[in-house]
């Protein structure tokens, strides 16, 4: 049965190596949006590396396995938000402040 793959660009690289990695990617084409090619092209290795944004390759597999084509990815990326410390108790900034920090001065 045909199916989706999913594969991490870290292990990719890990496998495979830049200069192949980079080939492959090479190879996707999204008409409907050049940022979404260009990220995966140019972007989504570096991002990788700075710990920016984490790829994820989606792959259509055939089943007899003899096809595979790179159809799509996604990418997670941390996101920051900044909270007031007069908009939350002592208990929660003290939370808060064990997942990152918040300005003393907003």
């Amino acid at each position: 049965m045909a199916e989706f793959v999913q594969i991490k660009l870290d292990d990719m690289l890990n496998q495979l190596g830049e200069n192949e990695v980079k080939s492959i990617l090479s190879s996707f084409v999204c008409n409907e949006n050049f940022d979404v090619q260009d990220f995966i092209q140019n972007k989504a290795i570096e991002f990788s590396r700075q710990g920016l944004a984490k790829t994820t390759l989606v792959y259509w597999k055939s089943d007899d396995n003899k096809e595979k084509y790179l159809v799509g990815y996604y990418a997670i990326a941390p996101k920051f938000i900044r909270v007031s410390r007069e908009a939350v108790s002592k208990t929660m900034a003290k939370k808060l402040n064990n997942h990152g920090s918040y300005d003393l001065w907003l």
